[in-house]
């Protein structure tokens, strides 16, 4: 017998109904700002600087003020580490708001991955890309239809909520959002398969994602129930569905003999959509981490919210709890 002590109830739930009037601001954009960048030594590159900048190998970097609208932004532009397998390496293109932290999360493109990525810069969608000789970003505003994502609570009870980040994909393009209130925001019209998305509801903080695991719900599907957005309608994201607890690589026609070793996972999905909720966290509590050098040596410390982490019994027909643990989803 298995046994989860679980920290929340119902997640996930969307519903489309139609909107009179787009709720989310969408300005005109200028397409094809053009930013130069010029190659500095990672020793000379001002402080705060961003934390892949500290990895082995890393000497130089390009570097760009990139300026949109009222937002002041600082590109970086280095070689993606080589996965295994890979003979050449890829560019990336980082860029971080005025007065970052070196810890913050960037907005970032692959420069060699086909698909249009935008990301919103100044309240309008822009994909960002590198001229062929590596002297300058373009940027490149979208300028298409637009539907309407909006957070809702279902019947709880909820002070504050926004969407903290979200990246809605298709076949073709990736779109992604930060710091989102409860009244909307702008969509491409598309039908996405794919997503992630962390939202705050007061002090709980969720963040899901497709479910990766095909064992967990038998499907052996990890796509995401098609989200379509349709021009000038609004889809309303309340999260109340009520999500699954389910194992992996566990199920009941396997047997173990005594001395076996059992590797499982515990995944919290809404079986509708097939979202997997991958992390927890309580933001009105604190965790202290270290950030170490490839040595262990402890370079810096910081805070984070505090994860909220299940915890699993396995018990035998009986009761008799044989082992316990805690075991973070996703």
């Amino acid at each position: 017998m298995l046994v989860c002590s679980l920290l929340l109830g119902a997640l996930t739930g969307c519903k489309q109904e139609e909107s009179a009037e787009n709720t989310a601001s969408v300005t005109e954009g200028v397409e094809g700002l053009t930013f130069a960048l010029s190659q500095v030594d990672v020793a000379d590159v001002p402080d705060p600087k961003p934390f892949f900048l500290n990895r082995a190998g890393v000497e130089d970097v390009l570097l760009s003020e990139v300026n949109i609208g009222d937002t002041k932004l600082t590109a970086y532009v280095m070689d993606l580490p080589a996965r295994q397998g890979q003979t050449s390496q890829d560019k990336i293109l980082y860029l971080y708001p005025e007065g970052h932290k070196p810890q913050d999360r960037p907005l970032y493109w692959r420069t060699n991955d086909p698909m249009q990525s935008f990301q919103q810069i100044d309240g309008q969608l822009y994909n960002c890309s590198l001229t062929e000789d590596l002297g300058a970003i373009i940027a490149t505003a979208y300028e298409g239809d637009f539907g309407t994502v909006r957070l809702g609570c279902a019947d709880r009870t909820v002070q504050d909520m926004k969407i903290v980040n979200c990246m809605l994909r298709t076949k073709d393009r990736s779109v992604m959002f930060d710091n989102l209130s409860s009244d909307g925001c702008a969509v491409p019209v598309g039908e996405y398969t794919s997503t992630y998305v962390t939202v705050d509801y007061d002090a709980l903080r969720v963040s899901a994602s497709n479910n990766r695991y095909r064992d967990a719900d038998k499907s052996g599907q990890n796509d995401l129930a098609p989200l379509k957005i349709e021009k000038d309608q609004t889809i309303t994201c309340d999260f109340s569905g009520k999500p699954a607890v389910l194992f992996t690589k566990v199920t009941n026609d396997v047997e173990f003999k005594p001395g076996d070793q059992i590797d499982m996972a515990t995944v919290l999905v809404d079986t509708k959509t097939n979202m997997m909720i991958s992390r927890l966290y309580d933001t009105s509590q604190k965790e202290t981490r270290e950030l170490k050098d490839q040595d262990g040596n402890v370079q810096r410390t910081y805070e984070v919210d505090k994860a909220l982490v299940p915890t699993v019994q396995i018990a035998r027909a009986d009761g008799t709890v044989v082992a316990e643990g805690q075991m973070p989803f996703g």
